[in-house]
């Protein structure tokens, strides 16, 4: 289980603009939109190499009439700063029930302010919570208006990317 984490929710311009969250919010603003969120299959990945290893992909699901949050990709230096893989498995598994309720009302609150969120967090992973974080919330429509996937970018305060 993981321990939870109060997660802190700041302004963007709090991130400094080469950190991976920044970046990926630049890109994020964009794409195409069909709806009020942008469109996955307008996501290249490869159009943002220098991030890709401080994301994860959520994909929301449904079970027992909750939503559920496959964690699709986890990218290498977040399993680096975090310690454990969760790629393959819901975050309902891994997370406390405290840091799973935190989780679900960011990601409500992701959906009502737009579909970008940034805050800043410890890692919830006991012996690893001196890390501090800046975490970057993105939510994308799949071949419908419904929100269908998350993508968070999360590093360690310090990071920059070029």
């Amino acid at each position: 289980m993981v321990e939870s984490n109060k997660i802190e929710f700041i302004d963007r311009d709090v991130i400094p603009e080469a950190h991976p969250a920044a970046r990926f919010a630049s890109l994020w603003e964009t794409l195409p939109r069909s709806g009020r969120f942008p469109d996955w299959k307008d996501f290249k990945p490869m159009s943002a190499p220098r991030i890709l290893p401080w994301l994860i992909l959520l994909e929301t699901d449904r079970r027992n009439g909750e939503d559920v949050h496959l964690v699709r990709v986890q990218g290498s230096a977040c399993v680096q700063v975090m310690g454990v893989s969760f790629q393959g498995g819901y975050i309902q598994d891994a997370l406390d029930p405290t840091a799973l309720r935190e989780r679900q009302e960011e990601f409500r609150k992701l959906e009502e302010e737009g579909g970008m969120l940034f805050s800043r967090t410890n890692v919830p992973i006991k012996g690893r919570e001196f890390q501090s974080l800046y975490r970057g919330a993105f939510m994308f429509s799949a071949g419908s208006m419904d929100p269908s996937r998350i993508v968070l970018v999360i590093a360690p305060e310090m990071t920059r990317i070029i």
